[in-house]
């Protein structure tokens, strides 16, 4: 399992069930890429279930998974991520698009500050540059040549 499908677990975990715009907020990946691991999380591991279609879809954990994550078995889907795999996380989605603050907020669970912080890191590092300022910034991949 990747970090990616922990993510959307950890979102399930605490939501239960989201229909497509809300897990979309939750998992800033294009449409295409979202469907794909969706699909996978049902198809594959048993961990979803969808009921309806197009625009009406709803996703939820599955009652098996539900059973597995209500019992703490396997891994504990309540603790933060660390930092060095959120910043890896956050560098995999500026692959597909640039970030907010904001969405990136949405998929850490981690404040405005804490988020500032770690997007000023990568920023020194050479990983990452903004454009804009305030809540309007948008933080992008920097690409090396």
């Amino acid at each position: 399992m990747e970090l990616p499908d922990l993510l959307l677990l950890h979102f399930f975990r605490r939501r239960h069930e989201a229909n497509w715009n809300e897990v979309r907020e939750a998992y800033p990946y294009d449409d295409r890429r979202l469907r794909e691991k969706l699909a996978f999380l049902e198809t594959n591991l048993h961990i979803l279930e969808h009921s309806g279609t197009g625009r009406g879809t709803t996703y939820r954990l599955s009652r098996r998974a539900a059973a597995i994550l209500s019992e703490g078995v396997a891994y504990d889907m309540m603790r933060r991520l660390d930092k060095e795999a959120i910043k890896v996380r956050i560098l995999s989605l500026l692959e597909d698009r640039p970030l907010s603050n904001k969405d990136i907020r949405s998929f850490t669970d981690l404040g405005r500050k804490q988020v500032t912080g770690l997007l000023k890191e990568l920023e020194t590092d050479g990983q990452v540059y903004s454009s804009g300022h305030g809540a309007g910034a948008l933080w992008h991949l920097r690409v090396k040549d």
